[in-house]
């Protein structure tokens, strides 16, 4: 690993203030495709981030050749004379919080097991249901290390290992249908079970198809697919937005913008969380951000450079990789959960759709809260009990309205999903067009 105090000492004087950001992975992944093992590969990757302050404008530059870190250094210098006025200072802190975020035994799992959980999943999988299985295991370890011309030297190892796996059936018309879960964890952390059994669930819920009809009625919306709508959420406490003024949350701080039952918390303290650090990538102590308190608004995340430009002071949320400066980025998102378990709620209601799996996310107005979506998985329900899967059906809403004004329950249970740990979602009535 290349020595940052040694560049610092050799080159800091080339500039008004500077800062390095070197980071370091290895991933592995064990590859299935069409019920058999398709490949194991190795990536490998370092690469070096250099941020100046150079007449008071910030320089960046980013490379994974190392060979002539005087030449990098000077690409940041010269870049800085068209970037943007600093609005903050490069700091050393001093206090910093310890968040468990290496597991070795993610280093130390072999290619052979991998392989051997991999093949075991495909065969419980298949022997219940004659489809194509395709997944992949990868097992991440890596560190990420900080130093600038004002004294701080931060390291961080992290490691991480991720499910995937998926099921494809093939459809009477010879249209395909895919059936899919993940899970990752910063722990070694391969429970195959919680993601084999629903994936044999929804095959077993797939097997009848029921003809649906446009309806309004209530819809379930499972913590796998919370992402899709949260993402309104996430762009409008983004200070980014704010700061370029498209955040349809500016100046409604304290306001009651959802139902009194959703609180949302950005915590990256949560110890082997997805998205944990102890500081984030410019060196500010990591906090926990209360974004969304009983349906009020809270607060913004920042990283120093948004913050500086709006007075305000950063949350611990710079992130960023070596070939980009920092933005504000989310560590784990955290929803309240509610009081009832999914089950009783969904043996309350006459009917329902619950949807597992969406598609098209983005084609709407994220900022504004607009949403539109083709259910890619769905089921009718009555009483708790699936009548078949629906097919070429979509919603559309507005996440803001539906959040405040269309919230008929939140689940007891929740559930990790990449960076987002939320319960299920349960709205009174939402239109669902049949095609």
């Amino acid at each position: 690993m290349l020595n940052l105090e040694t560049i610092l000492h050799d080159h800091a004087a080339a500039v008004d203030a500077l800062e390095l950001f070197l980071t370091e992975y290895t991933a592995r992944t064990i590859d299935f495709r069409n019920n058999h093992l398709h490949s194991v590969s190795e990536k490998n990757l370092r690469g070096l981030g250099i941020r100046v302050i150079h007449n008071g404008r910030i320089g960046f530059n980013g490379s994974t050749d190392l060979r002539n870190i005087a030449a990098l250094i000077n690409r940041a210098k010269e870049s800085a004379l068209f970037g943007q006025h600093a609005s903050f200072e490069f700091t050393a802190s001093k206090t910093l919080p310890s968040v468990e975020l290496y597991d070795a035994a993610v280093s130390d799992y072999s290619h052979e097991d991998a392989i051997a959980l991999g093949e075991q999943v495909i065969a419980d999988i298949t022997r219940e249901h004659p489809v194509m299985v395709n997944g992949s295991i990868t097992l991440t370890t890596g560190t990420a290390c900080l130093a600038n011309s004002a004294g701080a030297l931060h390291k961080q190892s992290s490691s991480r290992s991720s499910l995937f796996f998926s099921a494809v059936v093939t459809e009477d018309d010879g249209g395909f249908q895919e059936i899919y879960d993940a899970a990752s964890s910063r722990r070694l952390n391969l429970d195959t079970a919680p993601l084999k059994n629903n994936i044999l669930r929804q095959l077993e819920w797939s097997k009848n198809l029921y003809p649906f009809k446009t309806s309004s009625l209530p819809v379930v919306f499972v913590p796998e697919i919370m992402g899709d709508l949260l993402t309104a959420l996430e762009l409008g406490c983004n200070g980014n937005n704010v700061l370029k003024k498209v955040s349809p949350l500016i100046g409604r701080e304290n306001e009651l913008l959802l139902d009194p039952r959703i609180s949302i918390t950005d915590d990256p303290l949560i110890p082997f969380g997805v998205g944990s650090f102890g500081i984030d990538d410019e060196g500010t102590p990591a906090v926990k951000t209360p974004l969304i308190t009983d349906g009020k608004l809270t607060g913004f995340i920042w990283d120093n450079q948004t913050a500086g430009l709006m007075h305000t002071r950063s949350t611990g949320n710079g992130q960023r990789g070596y070939s980009s400066p920092p933005s504000p980025a989310y560590s784990n998102l955290v929803i309240a959960e509610g009081n009832t378990s999914l089950n009783e709620i969904l043996a309350g209601l006459d009917n329902c759709v619950l949807i597992t799996h969406v598609i098209g996310g983005g084609q709407s107005n994220l900022i504004a809260g607009d949403f539109s979506l083709n259910i890619g998985l769905g089921f009718y329900m009555e009483k708790g009990i699936v009548k078949g899967r629906i097919k070429n059906a979509m919603l559309a809403g507005n996440v803001y309205h539906e959040f405040k004004n269309n919230l008929l329950a939140l689940s007891q249970e929740r559930r990790i999903h990449g960076g987002i740990i939320t319960p299920a979602f349960i709205f009174k009535k939402m239109n669902i067009i049949a095609g």
